[in-house]
């Protein structure tokens, strides 16, 4: 059964998760169901371990050769066969079938988070619970930072399970960044980091001037000179304060 989202170039219209991935192969969704996550009081460490990395919690899915639900509602069940996928997947089914053949975008992402994730907790009980909070504190002491974290952290909305917004690293901990930061003026400032710096309009001011002038429907061409306001994926209008945007500029400026 198809998962339905919010559709983005439709604002009040729903759209299947995997429809919307078929028409923006290579964009990562919003991972909303992290929101329902956050408002959980526990999390068990099995839990945790797929959350963090990016996954959707499921019995298997500590099994690195299992298929895998995504926090965007996309699954690869659905995004290989569509909605309505054949009985029998992944076996006795015809593997040249006429499927979108799609993948997730941070698949590959996602399966290295897992496997360092796992190797971390290898010996440990899988069902200790601790609250959202104490688990991102915990990657976070080891260099990792889940790629929804920023998501997380615009849209939450009780004191609960409260997080901060901060850069995405790879497990490593080498200050990598994700290819996912979700929000969407931050996709808009990747794309033109480049051409901004060959214009040497470095500043904040000057960076947020240039995205405004870009004429995005999503970055509405208002606010103090310090501040960007961009409109989520809900409708919701949003301001971003210098601060903010002066740490997604250095990201911005650390992708290849």
């Amino acid at each position: 059964m198809p998962n339905y989202v919010n559709n983005p170039d439709n604002h009040g219209e729903f759209i299947s998760s995997t429809e919307l991935q078929k028409l923006n192969p290579y964009k990562v969704m919003p991972p909303v169901l992290i929101s329902d996550w956050m408002k959980r009081d526990l999390w068990s460490r099995r839990e945790a371990v797929q959350l963090l990395a990016g996954c959707l919690p499921s019995q298997s899915g500590l099994d690195i050769t299992a298929p895998r639900n995504y926090l965007d509602k996309t699954n690869d069940h659905h995004l290989f066969y569509g909605d309505a996928p054949p009985k029998g997947w992944p076996d006795n089914i015809d593997p040249f079938g006429d499927y979108p053949r799609l993948k997730h975008p941070l698949r590959e992402d996602l399966t290295q988070n897992l496997c360092t994730l796992i190797g971390w907790v290898e010996h440990c009980d899988l069902n200790e619970t601790k609250p959202p909070r104490e688990w991102i504190d915990w990657a976070d002491i080891k260099g990792f930072k889940p790629y929804w974290l920023e998501y997380a952290a615009t849209i939450q909305s009780a004191p609960a399970a409260k997080v901060e917004a901060g850069k995405a690293k790879s497990p490593g901990g080498d200050g990598t960044i994700s290819t996912a930061n979700l929000v969407y003026w931050r996709l808009i400032l990747n794309e033109n980091i480049k051409k901004i710096d060959a214009n040497k309009k470095g500043s904040v001011r000057d960076v947020i001037k240039y995205l405004r002038n870009l004429g995005e429907a999503r970055l509405p061409n208002k606010g103090k000179p310090d501040e960007l306001f961009w409109i989520d994926d809900y409708g919701t209008e949003k301001p971003v304060n210098k601060k903010t945007i002066s740490n997604a500029i250095s990201d911005a400026r650390k992708l290849p």
